[in-house]
């Protein structure tokens, strides 16, 4: 009898793909694809149904769950200052969640997802590490409980880029639905994150105020602290830049602006650790502090509790208070686990 899977499906390119694979693999394989928002993608829609031909999937309405563990902590979290990453935190309280429950009630071990990733075994312990592709996902996964490793699958964990992807879907279903790629944040629909924020944070919430230099000098009047990032260049509307954000000043709304040379960041304080492999202080590591970053090397100086506290090798710039910190084994590469940033210095 062929081994079940259950394969978590977007009607995306990955997650398409990587069910199809499976089944020619001779997985005994079943497709859940969660609803998450009002409507749905044409496009993503027809690979659902031309897939439904192949395997059969499961629609489960998670709209509320979404909701409540996603987008509200994700209003909240910038209502507090905090650069939140909602794929991090979705991935862990909802989405392999659902699949994980839906798995178990229809007697299924293993669950896959169209993640570029990897899970390995080293000794007696699962391990997530990541690919040698640009697309790397592990980051997203830094906070799934050890106790799933065992029992996931990523089929896309050997393809170096996405061409091949699209080109083996292109072959089994043709070119037109082979095409497009997933949006960063699903729930923006195409839009900016900046509008989503208008839309649902009101303006005494948005900690508007001034911008200043490091003399104390008024620069102008800023549209609330909760659009801007440490790091940030783009969009702060000086001239005789490069401006950029050294520091937010939640106490007195100030928006505190560097003139030339970006702040460097050289060590870094996280807390609400979630770790999948055993972890000391003192143990050198690779730090990944937002998705779109390399991992840099580092060391784990303290971590006790949940709480730690990282030690660049060299000092990194773009370092925001509430993304989630990702930390790695230096040798295999193999994902130990990941916080959120409390603040750096």
């Amino acid at each position: 009898m062929s081994e079940k899977i259950l394969v978590g499906v977007s009607g995306g390119v990955d997650s398409t793909v990587s069910a199809l694979r499976l089944r020619d693999l001779g997985y005994d394989v079943t497709a859940a694809h969660l609803i998450l928002k009002d409507g749905e993608d044409p496009t993503d829609r027809l690979r659902l149904e031309r897939l439904a031909q192949h395997v059969p999937v499961h629609r489960l309405d998670c709209r509320e769950q979404f909701d409540d563990r996603v987008i509200r902590p994700f209003l909240d979290a910038y209502r507090k200052g905090l650069t939140p990453n909602p794929c991090v935190i979705c991935n862990a309280a909802l989405k392999f969640r659902a699949l994980f429950e839906l798995a178990d009630r229809l007697g299924i071990e293993k669950v896959a997802s169209g993640h570029y990733a990897r899970v390995l075994k080293r000794g007696d312990r699962w391990a997530i590490a990541r690919t040698t592709s640009p697309k790397d996902q592990t980051y997203m996964l830094c906070r799934l409980p050890y106790e799933w490793l065992p029992r996931l699958c990523f089929p896309l964990s050997e393809e170096r880029d996405k061409t091949g992807v699209k080109d083996e879907l292109a072959s089994r279903v043709g070119e037109r639905l082979a095409q497009g790629d997933s949006q960063g944040i699903c729930f923006l629909e195409g839009g900016s994150l900046e509008r989503f924020l208008e839309d649902h944070i009101a303006l005494e919430e948005r900690h508007i105020g001034r911008m200043v230099d490091h003399d104390g000098k008024d620069l102008g009047p800023h549209k609330g602290l909760i659009f801007y990032t440490e790091g940030q260049r783009r969009g702060l509307g000086l001239s005789r830049g490069p401006w950029f954000v050294e520091r937010r000043d939640f106490t007195g709304n100030r928006l505190l602006l560097s003139h030339g040379a970006e702040a460097a960041v050289g060590t870094i304080y996280f807390e609400n650790a979630r770790w999948q492999q055993e972890v000391r202080a003192g143990q050198d590591c690779l730090v990944q502090f937002c998705y779109r970053a390399r991992p840099v090397p580092g060391r784990l100086a303290d971590c006790r509790d949940g709480c730690g506290t990282v030690k660049l090798q060299k000092t990194a710039g773009s370092v925001s208070i509430g993304q989630a910190l990702a930390l790695y084994d230096v040798t295999e590469r193999v994902l130990l686990g990941g916080g959120f940033i409390k603040y750096m210095e």
